[in-house]
């Protein structure tokens, strides 16, 4: 059963995803840099304009195994999903990405999330009400911030890590 589940999950990845052997997936992640002519640059590019803020970087997520569970707990919930953007520091960024955003297992989470007393991570809307959220309370240095750009189910009670899943990676340079 375990294993129909697990060849399922492989036979079903995202089109845009590269082929990769499934012995490659020894962490459960993998990340692949986003060409800055590729469509999906050039889509999320836009979305992280701020004049202080320059994109180094944006990596796109392989996980198929945060990936099955997201479509299982989507198919069986049948609701709509949101894109939602998650911050970590850059040291934090091989724990999120392995953890599914667990941010208590942060060696430094933001400010706003120590004070969010769940264990579910905090989700904005945009990138700009990510950063007037962390930096209401710190300074928000470009070369330490990551964000997650991410997938979420609406309208889930009771949060789980299966109603969410990360797809990329944005990074920014050190310079404002």
């Amino acid at each position: 059963m375990v294993e129909t589940i697990i060849r399922s999950v492989f036979d079903n990845l995202p089109a845009d995803w590269e082929a990769v052997p499934e012995e490659m997936y020894v962490n459960r992640y993998l990340l692949f840099p986003l060409s800055a002519d590729s469509t999906q640059y050039k889509q999320l590019r836009p979305l992280f304009s701020r004049a202080n803020f320059r994109v180094s970087s944006i990596k796109r997520v392989q996980n198929p195994f945060q990936h099955g569970r997201y479509l299982l707990r989507k198919r069986m919930l049948n609701v709509e999903e949101e894109i939602v953007y998650h911050a970590v520091r850059r040291i934090d960024l091989p724990t999120a990405l392995q953890c599914t955003c667990d941010f208590r297992r942060y060696a430094r989470p933001y400010f706003d999330d120590i004070r969010h007393y769940t264990k579910d991570p905090r989700f904005y809307q945009t990138f700009n009400s990510l950063l007037h959220s962390i930096g209401t309370f710190e300074v928000v240095r470009p070369g330490e911030l990551c964000v997650l750009v991410m997938n979420k189910l609406k309208s889930t009670t009771g949060m789980s890590q299966c109603d969410y899943v990360i797809n990329y990676v944005v990074e920014f340079n050190n310079t404002m």
